[in-house]
């Protein structure tokens, strides 16, 4: 085999290579805050959690008086051990008798 076909099999298996290796790579976050997901990863900053709210995947994040949401988000409590901290959520799906974390 000559020396150019040797160096095009080679870059024919290193473009193979690259090709199968492609997948692999990470998808960017594109998920905005309140969007439906079912990853983290899928999530973009600020928002950082993939989580079950009623009964749907939403993408939050945390939240506490010292982190406030954004505007238009509520900061639920979400674990009672924790009462001063919550996930942002889309408040017109936080009903008001829900405790919140400020």
């Amino acid at each position: 085999m000559s020396t150019s076909g040797v160096i095009a099999s080679w870059i024919t298996g290193l473009s193979l290579g690259l090709v199968l290796a492609a997948p692999a790579c990470e998808r960017p976050a594109t998920i905005e805050l309140g969007g439906a997901c079912t990853d983290n990863a899928q999530c973009k900053s600020p928002a950082d959690t993939c989580m079950q709210v009623a009964g749907k995947q939403r993408c939050t994040m945390a939240c506490a008086k010292d982190r406030p949401c954004p505007s238009g988000y509520a900061c639920p409590v979400t674990d009672p051990a924790r009462r001063n901290v919550g996930s942002c959520l889309v408040a017109s799906d936080v009903g008001p008798d829900v405790l919140r974390a400020y």
